[in-house]
């Protein structure tokens, strides 16, 4: 064979094997059929948030009726609850955003005089259901948004696990604090 043609196959081999390293390699190899991801799109499905903290609490008195709360008044610090032995009073903290932004938050600092975590549960019904003994500066919600001029209903109440007659009030009602 000539030395021309030793060479011009030389190079067409190193030319083959550099075109093969450089692009995805046995891609006429098949993949296992459970490899997770397969064909799907990954996408990152949150938002930034701009910190306005523009969001106000209220909390007010409620009555559960056929398994539905029913909001009453607004309570202030010097408001007094009786909760019956093994019994509950319950509350709804509306949550207003007014800023045009998007808002993290939690429902923070709730504080009761009389209550204990030995003689009282705090429970919360929605946007998620929880609870836990009481403590001071309790968090009643950890992490929810209230989008930009909506508003987050938060429905939960006090359980007296005590045999006897709980009377408490609030120290400090339920704060809102963000989170970004």
């Amino acid at each position: 064979m000539k030395k021309l043609n030793k060479i011009n196959l030389l190079l067409a081999g190193v030319i083959l094997l550099s075109l093969a390293m450089m692009t995805s390699s046995f891609a006429w190899l098949s993949r296992p059929s459970d490899t997770e991801l397969e064909g799907k799109e990954l996408n990152l499905n949150t938002s930034a948030v701009i910190k306005s903290e523009e969001c106000t609490a209220t909390t007010c008195s409620a009555t559960m009726t056929d398994g539905s709360l029913i909001k009453g008044v607004a309570v202030t610090n010097s408001d007094t609850f009786t909760v019956p032995a093994k019994g509950a009073v319950y509350f709804v903290t509306e949550i207003s955003n007014l800023s045009t932004a998007k808002n993290n938050i939690s429902l923070t600092e709730l504080q009761l005089s009389g209550v204990t975590g030995d003689n009282a549960s705090v429970h919360v019904l929605s946007p998620t259901k929880n609870y836990a003994d009481y403590s001071d500066n309790m968090d009643i919600v950890e992490h929810a948004a209230v989008e930009g001029g909506g508003a987050l209903s938060v429905e939960w109440y006090v359980y007296n696990k005590s045999d006897s007659e709980l009377t408490f009030s609030f120290i400090s009602l339920p704060a809102v604090s963000y989170y970004g």
